[in-house]
């Protein structure tokens, strides 16, 4: 599983953030500023050959700096269904098109 923010590996992307589980299936935001706002991006691909990559976006507006002294944390989990077998390569190609 990869994430990016605006096509940039996440771990490039120069904002504090954190994963919340081993998987890192949850990514968040730590101490929310302007810098955070973007298109994020989560990739996932299986090992298996012949299998397409499943993207989920989505674009995080951050409006203004938090005067008050406290953490901000902005959490994002996307959910991606991945189908495994002929069915998954089908609905993969159609969801192309």
């Amino acid at each position: 599983m990869l994430w990016l923010k605006d096509d940039i590996l996440i771990e490039n992307s120069g904002i504090s953030y954190t994963f919340n589980d081993a998987w890192n299936r949850t990514l968040s935001l730590v101490s929310a500023s302007l810098t955070h706002t973007g298109q994020y991006t989560c990739q996932v691909r299986l090992r298996s050959v012949g299998f397409p990559t499943v993207t989920a976006s989505a674009t995080v507006t951050v409006l203004g700096e938090c005067i008050v002294v406290m953490a901000v944390v902005v959490v994002i989990t996307m959910t991606l269904v991945v189908v495994v077998g002929a069915a998954a390569t089908a609905a993969a190609a159609a969801a192309a098109q």
